[in-house]
């Protein structure tokens, strides 16, 4: 999966990516900073969107959160790859 960035000019340490992968539209985030939390530990998180079907999904919304890049690109691809699967059976 290929990723583009495009994070905003004062994004304070935060970062945003965005790619496509099996018709699916993939944002992956890195959160370094809040003016709401304090002591905030960095993560990553994704979401992704089915483009034909307008099917979603948030990795916050199971409380996923990574500690690293590659696990946040590994963890979007494997939902991807099992979601299509589902809809095959």
């Amino acid at each position: 999966m290929k990723l583009t960035e495009k994070t905003e000019l004062y994004s304070r340490g935060n970062k945003h990516l965005t790619g496509r992968y099996k018709n699916h539209s993939v944002d992956i985030s890195y959160i370094e900073y809040s003016p709401f939390i304090e002591n905030l530990i960095p993560y990553w998180y994704f979401s992704c969107t089915n483009t034909k079907t307008d099917d979603s999904y948030n990795s916050l919304c199971d409380k996923l959160e990574f500690s690293t890049y590659q696990e946040c690109v590994d963890a979007a691809i494997k939902y991807i790859d099992k979601s299509l699967k589902k809809k095959e059976i």
